[in-house]
């Protein structure tokens, strides 16, 4: 009975707490520029950490690959943060021209999606192998490609996401959880079905668990649309044009002549005056 009474503000709680998420989503534009001024940003801070190795430059490139990855491809830090450069040595003997593939064999959802994938193209991928050398350099006993000074994986991607975040100009709140649930969201409104299925997929994430909270949460816009379609429900009846009323109103016509016709041959079998009937 205790949990059964706890259910409907559970229920409650979940639907409040998903609505202030999706309230707080970077807008597509912003990711958008993210994607661009990343780009521009991490050649420069490796050309800089190649001639003068430093915590500072290594933590804002932190932030500014995984921004750029989890734009595009919005998975959880734990795969960034367990990319490892036997990992990065498997892709590199695998790809080519095309680009480069990377599978992440540890991350939250393994044992549901199996390996996680990061498709990157030669450019993109070239950043980790300049990375991989100036790791080397500095002879970093760490197996993690994001290394920490211990031997683990790095535990503080969220902090270097909010500095690239925040050097790169862009407002509001962010981490990883946000830009995830950004592009569940955006391929939920833009793709169809079978394309949403597919991104989905790719970054390991189970659409059934998102709809169950986000189809009761519509924007603005979507809630429009929903009354929409409720006040189209109520729509009239499609009226009938003039011509059809003209056949209708002949047709009731012609009827009432052959029942009066009908009538008055009864009458006049019957030896009646028919001035009686119409009387």
């Amino acid at each position: 009975m205790c949990i059964k009474n706890l259910q409907k503000e559970v229920v409650i709680h979940q639907m409040s707490v998903k609505r202030q998420k999706v309230g707080k989503l970077p807008p597509r534009a912003d990711m958008k520029a993210c994607l661009t001024r990343a780009k521009q940003r991490i050649p420069e801070l490796l050309d800089n950490l190649e001639e003068d190795y430093n915590n500072r430059e290594r933590f804002l490139l932190y932030g500014y690959l995984t921004a750029y990855w989890s734009c595009l491809y919005g998975h959880r830090p734990g795969v960034y943060a367990n990319l490892t450069d036997g990992e990065v040595l498997e892709a590199e003997k695998l790809g080519g021209e095309d680009g480069f593939l990377l599978y992440v064999k540890e991350h939250k959802t393994v044992k549901t999606f199996g390996e996680a994938q990061m498709f990157l193209t030669t450019e993109e991928f070239g950043w980790i192998q300049r990375w991989m050398a100036i790791k080397a350099s500095v002879k970093e006993k760490n197996s993690f490609v994001l290394f920490t000074k211990g031997r683990g994986p790095s535990k503080n991607l969220n902090t270097y996401l909010r500095l690239a975040w925040r050097e790169m100009g862009l407002q509001g709140e962010i981490n990883f959880t946000l830009l995830r649930t950004a592009i569940a969201t955006y391929a939920k409104q833009s793709s169809n079905p079978a394309d949403r299925k597919k991104v989905a997929e790719y970054m390991c994430h189970d659409v059934r668990t998102a709809d169950k909270f986000y189809a009761r949460n519509p924007d603005v816009t979507e809630a429009a649309a929903i009354r929409g379609i409720f006040s189209s429900s109520l729509g009239e009846m499609p009226s009938t044009s003039g011509a059809c009323r003209k056949r209708k109103r002949q047709a009731e016509e012609s009827e009432e002549e052959e029942m009066e016709e009908q009538h008055w041959r009864i009458e006049a079998d019957q030896g009646g005056c028919p001035c009686q009937v119409l009387g």
